[in-house]
C-alpha cells in the first residue's frame, strides 16, 4: 500500500473482529508539515481521490504552499476573562 494513505473502517464494522468489511471504508490520506509539527488528514471515497490529494499537499507543502491545507483554526481563540 502506499505511504501516507490508509483505510479507514467503520466503528461497527466487521473488519474490526477479523470478518469481512461490512462497511463503506473510506480511505485517508495524511502529510507531516515540519513548519505546523503536526499531521495533516482528509477522508475520501476511493483511494484515486486520497492519493491525488496527498501528491498535491506534499507538492504544497515543499513549495511553501499551506494555503492548501488551510481548514480549521489550529487553536481556540482566547476566552474572556471573568475577572478584570
Amino acid at each position: 500500500m502506499a505511504n501516507g494513505l490508509r483505510r479507514r473502517h467503520s466503528v461497527g464494522c466487521a473488519s474490526r473482529k477479523g470478518r469481512r468489511c461490512d462497511c463503506r471504508a473510506g480511505w485517508e490520506a495524511f502529510v507531516f508539515s515540519a513548519r505546523d509539527g503536526r499531521k495533516i488528514r482528509r477522508t475520501f471515497p476511493t483511494m484515486a481521490a486520497a492519493k491525488a490529494w496527498r501528491a498535491d499537499a506534499v507538492g504544497g507543502l515543499v513549495e511553501g504552499r499551506c494555503e492548501l491545507l488551510a481548514r480549521r483554526p489550529f487553536a481556540r481563540p482566547p476566552r474572556p476573562s471573568w475577572r478584570e
